[in-house]
């Protein structure tokens, strides 16, 4: 019976709001054919120079937007799918507790100076984020299958993670060639750790395919590729390529400080998240 009601609620819903998800139909094969980096926030991209990957349009996620080179990448898109992410209040996903959404405040002054980029955000943020450049999908309980194309007009089903939702996007505007940037845990062994956070975080084994689903059915659209930081590492369902084979250049590690503003890690570290942004010595 809560099936039916759950299948009744979201089928009310989605009659309700389509309106606000047609206007994603501009976005439709505008890159047809074309390649693409897809960015994670991933501890490998302190490893890289980002100024190395402004050759292709670019899909980013997260925090990506406080890297001090953020600005030299070539990213119109963007890409948040938490729920209810974007008022004063949320459910921190550490403490379970209501309290004051730090985080989310972070994400918004840093969406409202980089008034370029086309956000793709959550429907359930439609009363909490507003502009020209802010764009609704929305999933409506519907699972990923290899049947069908993701639809960012419609009900959106690449939403399970931020990979996910970067990944439906960039098929729905009609690249053909993606190759993930920071996606970390699209390889075996899985590094830990964001590129936000301090220090080197142990390699874990493999373990299970993260967003197994959606790779599964993109990778039958379109050519997927991840990179990695060396030859040690191989890509999960899809193809890896080494950071050296890609650019041609060596990796160079740099630390969460040398990448990232000092205000920007004392914001982080005031968030409640878990986040470690400084050295315990």
């Amino acid at each position: 019976m809560s099936y039916l009601r759950g299948n009744l609620f979201n089928s009310m819903l989605f009659k309700a709001t389509k309106s606000f998800l047609s206007s994603n139909k501009k976005f439709k094969d505008i890159h047809q054919g074309e390649s693409c980096y897809i960015f994670g926030n991933g501890a490998s991209i302190k490893y890289y120079d980002l100024a190395e990957f402004n050759d292709r349009v670019s899909i980013g996620c997260g925090l990506l937007f406080l890297h001090k080179d953020f600005e030299k990448l070539n990213m119109p898109y963007y890409y948040t799918s938490h729920p209810f992410f974007y008022y004063p209040a949320w459910t921190n996903p550490y403490s379970h507790s209501l309290e004051r959404n730090v985080l989310g405040s972070i994400y918004k002054s840093n969406i409202y100076q980089n008034r370029d980029i086309e956000y793709f955000v959550s429907l359930t943020n439609y009363l909490g984020l507003t502009g020209r450049n802010i764009n609704y999908v929305y999933h409506y309980d519907e699972l990923i299958t290899n049947k069908k194309c993701p639809d960012l007009s419609g009900k959106f089903t690449f939403m399970e993670s931020a990979l996910s939702g970067m990944l439906g996007i960039a098929v729905y505007m009609g690249f053909k060639d993606i190759i993930l940037v920071g996606c970390d845990y699209a390889s075996t062994p899985k590094m830990q750790g964001h590129f936000y956070e301090y220090g080197k975080w142990p390699l874990r084994d493999k373990q299970s395919i993260y967003a197994e689903k959606p790779l599964a059915a993109i990778s039958e659209i379109v050519s997927v590729r991840t990179v990695t930081i060396n030859e040690n590492f191989t890509g999960d369902l899809i193809k890896e390529i080494s950071y050296k084979s890609l650019k041609k250049r060596e990796v160079n590690y740099s630390e969460n400080n040398k990448i990232i503003k000092s205000s920007s890690l004392n914001a982080l570290n005031n968030t409640n998240m878990h986040y470690k942004i400084f050295s315990e010595e």
